[in-house]
């Protein structure tokens, strides 16, 4: 009488458990990489309201040619008066979780720049550090900001 087997071997169970190792080494990684690039997404949009209002205020007030309109539009301004940035609104913007704060600078060649810091202390940070600031550039183009470069830490770590 011949004997019928049922259920897998040993060897069967090994090799399956072998390539559920195998991908989970090569999942988790990505994941976890996947998890911190859409968190730092919250990072980013911090920016986006400031992007918009110097964006505007050299609109609004002619770009450079006009006086000091550059250095009117890339600095904190006590009041909103002619389009002008103020502390409030860059508290706003630092509002989100994620966010410790949000900063307007004028680099070397009178550019705005804006630099936003991660908080490294919330609860939701999935991996991203101080030390992961995002900076976003303008580039003036005869009176209007027309490009916008992305850099920092959290850019050169593959967050953006």
């Amino acid at each position: 009488m011949t004997q019928k087997y049922r259920g897998f071997t040993l060897v069967e169970l090994m090799v399956v458990i072998a390539i559920i190792g195998v991908l989970a080494a090569v999942a988790v990684p990505q994941y976890a990489q996947y998890t911190r690039k859409a968190a730092y997404t919250e990072i980013k949009y911090a920016a986006a309201p400031i992007k918009q209002a110097v964006e505007m205020c050299y609109q609004r007030n002619g770009g450079p040619a006009v006086g000091s309109v550059t250095n009117f539009c890339n600095t904190l301004q006590t009041t909103g008066a002619r389009g002008g940035i103020t502390q409030k609104q860059l508290d706003r913007a630092a509002a989100a979780t994620l966010v410790q704060s949000v900063t307007l600078a004028v680099n070397g060649t009178n550019n705005p720049r804006i630099t936003v810091t991660p908080n490294p202390n919330s609860a939701n940070a999935n991996g991203i550090l101080a030390a992961d600031v995002y900076e976003l550039t303008g580039t003036n183009n005869g009176g209007a900001i027309s490009i916008w470069t992305e850099s920092g830490a959290g850019c050169d770590n593959g967050y953006c």
